[in-house]
């Protein structure tokens, strides 16, 4: 009976114990799940804004950009026009060479002016990013003492065409499972763009 007692008194605490070092070790592993999602989705609104502004500097400068300071000052000083696009339909003559071959309508388009807007106006307005500094765009939104890698090229495809490339890195992965070097492009460090082709998409999309 003794000797049951003394197991018991030793039992207890030791089952208590190992109890809430696994359920310690469960919450923290969520708890750290819960912080990169929360974390990650912080760096991907910022590639976003990022890539929308990139799209908008190449429509008004005919390329990319891979300073964030040169990006931030169009922001500040460039304008988006806003264009308004009309389709027309014309019917082609029988003597017109395409008549046989591309049908009778002749379809064209028509690109308006409406009018212009400030680039940083335009893309992020106060009522949508209300604490948004445009300062910060090319800054990891986590980690504010680092930036975001900038990559832009002009690269030949089908030996006659010339095409602008842009890719936009996060060099400072909160989740540390994330690996450049890694098979699996999704599990690779969060960006948008490619060095060698036009696509803009980023990794967290395909």
């Amino acid at each position: 009976m003794r000797k049951t007692k003394i197991f018991t008194i030793i039992t207890y605490p030791l089952v208590f114990f190992l109890f809430y070092a696994v359920y310690n070790s469960i919450n923290s592993k969520i708890e750290e799940d819960r912080y990169i999602k929360r974390s990650e989705g912080a760096v991907i609104e910022r590639l976003k804004m990022i890539r929308d502004a990139e799209k908008a500097y190449i429509a008004f400068n005919g390329r990319y950009t891979a300073s964030p300071d040169t990006l931030i000052q169009f922001l500040k000083s460039g304008i988006i026009y806003n264009v308004s696009k009309r389709e027309i339909i014309t019917k082609r003559d029988k003597e017109d060479p395409d008549y046989y071959t591309k049908g009778s309508e002749k379809i064209e388009f028509k690109f308006d002016t409406l009018g212009s807007e400030n680039a940083l106006e335009k893309l992020f307005p106060k009522s949508k990013y209300p604490d948004f500094d445009v300062n910060t765009i090319g800054q990891n939104p986590i980690f504010p003492d680092k930036k975001f890698e900038f990559f832009t090229d002009t690269v030949r495809k089908q030996t006659t065409v010339l095409v602008h490339v842009l890719e936009v890195v996060d060099m400072s992965p909160v989740d540390k499972t994330r690996k450049e070097d890694s098979e699996n492009r999704k599990r690779r460090f969060l960006r948008f763009g490619s060095r060698t082709e036009t696509t803009l998409t980023g990794n967290w999309e395909d």
